[in-house]
This record gives structure tokens, C-alpha cells and sequence, in this order.
């Protein structure tokens, strides 16, 4: 019997120990991947784990993996059968007369567009209750109890400065619920936050979460937009560029009198030396009363597939009446949110963040207290006090100028 030579040997054994090496690689990997994802998860507990995951994913060059799975899991389109149900959470609200409906427009939008910025903030106090915003006419009949209908969802003193409502917006798609919170911005200091992780690179004065000295005065918040890499758009704020503004970019701005104006960067906002902070997203959804998403090809508006995920996206817009709106609404591609948006008075859009519990409106109890009481604007909303303990990514959050203190934000 021939013994093994010692060529054989030596090649054996050295492929024995490529494969210890291997084995000792994959497991380091997966000890290093799994402690990570442990301490992302535990410093992010408020968030859902599912969105930590994804979260982490996108910070270790997985995005690609997330974008994939996202489409796979979003790509059925919303059921034509309408909705049994609508989406504004509970509130201790007053319902607005409903003697005044707005005829929704499913065709075309209004011949005569507001101005694409908000009105400027004045602290000088007010004695007037606003009438507030006209109703909505349901695009389904039956319409739901309340469909349309205004209800105040926040007041300063006797004068309701943010209104709620929930509709069924699309006749073809009447699974799809919006449900919308329009602001006074008038009569609010608005300011932008930075979260922990987007924009992240602190110590920023308005941090991950609502500065204690700002809580008395705070009104209501919301979130921002996309993570940075997934946008070409700037971010700039407390006197620091994060990233550079780009003109053609749907834009919120924040002048240094806290006044927020919406509109399309080089054309309805221009870098005049007035602005405390300027967040951008992506360009216009809706721009003069039209969707406007064609005209911007090769826009990643929250997938990877040619715009088609269906699922939970936010907005803010200028509407027909001057109005900003907050809307909230699912399940949607960038398409039908930008239709949604027409269809309720939206002259310019703005997409903001989307999927799971990201889209989020806050209005808060216990006005002029230190410790201030959540509530959701929407059901479908969870986490309310992540504003008010510690967030994730970017938010913009609103207070009453003549209460706030002065010094408490950047």
C-alpha cells in the first residue's frame, strides 16, 4: 500500500487551513455584524426594530439589499374597494361647520395658484378665532362620518392655529387614506431639529430632541426628509452647510424670524442672506397645481425600480388658499401621492420622509407646561414622543412666538 506523499500532505493541510481562516472570517463578521446591529437597535429603542434594521442596513452600504426588499414587499398596487375607515386619530378637537365645502378636482387643478410661501410669523397676540379651512368634499360616496371636515387639533389662547382631517382622496383607488393637518403659520416660530443620525456630525443647538427650554411654547412637529445620500438636495442650518443647496429642489426654509415658506429653490426661494435653515428633499411632487414628478427623470422618489412602491409617504404643500398642509397617506407610489396632493388643494408639493412609522405630525398637550402631552395626528403614526426624547433623523417642530423663550433654539 502506497503512503500519501508528503506533496499531498502539504496541500491538505494548507487548504485545512484556508478553511479554518475562512471559518474564523465569517464568524468574526457575523459576532462584529450582530454586536452592531445590538447597539444601533438599543440606541434607537423608540424606533421600531424593523426600521432599526433597515436603518443600520443603510449605514453599512446595504441600501441596495433594503431598496430591494422594500420593493418586493410594496409592490402591490392600493384595492379599489374603499376604505371602511378613517385615519385622524382621536383628539379632543372641535369640529369646524362643515356649512362650506371645497370641490375636489380630480381633473385639473385651480386656474389661479396661491403663493408658493407661507405668510410671515407675527408675535403680536390676536383676539380673532380663524374660521379656519374650508371642508373637503368626500371624492367617495358615502362619504364617512367626518370625511372632509376640519377639526382643530391645536390652539393658542382661544385661536385654533392647526386643523385635522382624514379623506379617501382617489375615486380609483379608495384603499388610499390621507389624512392632513393644515398650520397657521402666521401665527408659529417654526425651527428645524437635527437628528442623531441624519444629519448627525453635532453638537448642534437644536438637537435630536425638542430643547427643554423650547417644551411650554411647542405647538406641534413634524418630520423632514430622506436620508442625505439618497438626495441631491442641500441641508444647511445653525450657520453650517451640510450640504450644498441646489437650485430646482423643493424646499422648506426657516427665516431667522422663525417664519417657514415653502416653495422651489431659485424660483420661489432664493439664497438672500434671510434664511436660518433650509432642508431640501427631492424636486417638486406637485409644482403650479400639476404633478410634476415626469419632469424630473432619474429622481429617486423612494424606491429603486422606476417609482413604483407602494406605501406609507408624507408631504407638505402650499395650498390654494396659502395654507401649508401637512398630509400623511397609504399606500401610494410617488404618482398617486402627487395626485392625492393635487386633488386637495396642493399648489406646490414637497415629498418628505416615508415607509413605516417615519411619517410622523405630533401635536402636544398641557400648553405653557414643562411636560408636554403627545397625540398623533394619524393611527397609523406610532412612537409620539420620539420628539420630544430623542430622534433619528431631522424634524421640524413649531412653537408659539409670543410665549417662547428667548435663546432656547439655534
Amino acid at each position: 500500500m502506497k503512503m500519501p506523499s508528503m506533496l499531498f500532505l502539504r496541500t491538505g493541510s494548507r487548504w485545512r487551513r484556508l478553511a479554518v481562516a475562512l471559518l474564523a472570517l465569517v464568524t468574526a463578521t457575523v459576532v462584529y455584524a450582530t454586536v452592531s446591529l445590538t447597539v444601533f437597535v438599543l440606541r434607537q429603542s423608540a424606533d421600531p426594530f424593523q426600521q432599526n434594521v433597515a436603518t443600520w442596513a443603510r449605514d453599512h452600504r446595504l441600501g441596495f439589499v433594503v431598496n430591494r426588499l422594500e420593493r418586493w414587499v410594496h409592490a402591490d398596487p392600493p384595492s379599489a374597494r374603499p376604505a371602511s375607515s378613517l385615519a385622524l386619530e382621536g383628539v379632543a378637537g372641535t369640529a369646524l361647520p362643515p356649512s362650506t365645502s371645497a370641490v375636489i378636482d380630480t381633473v385639473g387643478p385651480s386656474s389661479s395658484p396661491a403663493p408658493a410661501t407661507s405668510t410671515p410669523v407675527s408675535a403680536a397676540p390676536t383676539t380673532s378665532v380663524p374660521a379656519g379651512p374650508v371642508s373637503l368634499a368626500p371624492a367617495l360616496q358615502p362619504s364617512l362620518d367626518g370625511e372632509g371636515v376640519w377639526r382643530v387639533l391645536a390652539s393658542i389662547g382661544a385661536s385654533p392655529v392647526v386643523w385635522g382631517t382624514s379623506i379617501r382622496p382617489l375615486v380609483e383607488y379608495g384603499s388610499v387614506v390621507a389624512t392632513a393637518a393644515v398650520l397657521d403659520s402666521s401665527r408659529l416660530h417654526a425651527a428645524l431639529f437635527n437628528g442623531s443620525e441624519i444629519p448627525g456630525k453635532g453638537p448642534w443647538k437644536n438637537g435630536s430632541r425638542i430643547t427643554q427650554g423650547a417644551l411650554p411654547a411647542l405647538v406641534a412637529a413634524f418630520n423632514g426628509g430622506f436620508r442625505l445620500e439618497h438626495i441631491r438636495g442641500g441641508y444647511v442650518t445653525e450657520g453650517r452647510t451640510v450640504r450644498r443647496l441646489r437650485n430646482g429642489e423643493a424646499t422648506l426654509a426657516i427665516d431667522r424670524d422663525g417664519r417657514l415658506a415653502l416653495g422651489v429653490w431659485g424660483k420661489d426661494l432664493t439664497d438672500d442672506g434671510s434664511w436660518a435653515s433650509v432642508r431640501q428633499n427631492l424636486p417638486p411632487v406637485v409644482m403650479d397645481g400639476v404633478v410634476s414628478v415626469k419632469k424630473f427623470p432619474g429622481t429617486y422618489w423612494g424606491d429603486d425600480f422606476h417609482r413604483v412602491t407602494f406605501t406609507y409617504r408624507s408631504a407638505i404643500c402650499t395650498r390654494r388658499d396659502g395654507l401649508l398642509m401637512y398630509v400623511a397617506i397609504g399606500d401610494v407610489d410617488i404618482m398617486l401621492l402627487g395626485r392625492a396632493l393635487v386633488v386637495m388643494g396642493c399648489i406646490t408639493a414637497m415629498q418628505l420622509d416615508i415607509n413605516g412609522n417615519w411619517p410622523q405630525f405630533d401635536t402636544y398637550g398641557g400648553f405653557g407646561q414643562d411636560k408636554r402631552v403627545p397625540a398623533l395626528l394619524d393611527r397609523r403614526m406610532s412612537n409620539a414622543s420620539r420628539y420630544l426624547r430623542r430622534s433619528s433623523k431631522d424634524f421640524i417642530a413649531l412653537f408659539d412666538p409670543a410665549t417662547l423663550r428667548d435663546g432656547v433654539l439655534g
